[in-house]
């Protein structure tokens, strides 16, 4: 009877785990273009490889009848792809703790990680 809902949740928790990868590979490409003084991220293939493939894979999810939680919340609030990934990033602080030190790398202030 539930089977429809574990199988939501799964999706779901697979959505976050790649979306939370992606944005990990965001900054990590960032904070690496910032340390080699370039103004902004270069395409170092493996990483933009990569990263290509996680949002593609967020975007099918997207695309689904039944979409992970964060879509849903969403359209109900009517955001914007930009705002839909501040929502991302506002939730990684608190869901990995990699990304604080992260976001500290990416805008040149690694003692700020906090």
């Amino acid at each position: 009877m539930n089977d429809p809902l574990n199988h939501w949740q799964e999706r779901n928790e697979q959505y976050l785990s790649t979306a939370l990868h992606w944005l990990r590979l965001r900054l990590a490409c960032l904070a690496e273009a910032l340390d080699r003084g370039d103004d902004a991220a270069k395409d170092d293939g493996m990483s933009s490889s990569e990263i290509a493939r996680s949002a593609e894979t967020l975007i099918c999810a997207e695309a689904e009848e039944q979409p992970p939680a964060l879509v849903i919340l969403s359209r109900r609030f009517g955001l914007s792809r930009f705002e839909l990934e501040v929502l991302l990033l506002c939730a990684a602080m608190e869901l990995d703790t990699r990304i604080p030190a992260l976001c500290a790398r990416a805008q040149g202030e690694p003692t700020n990680a906090s």
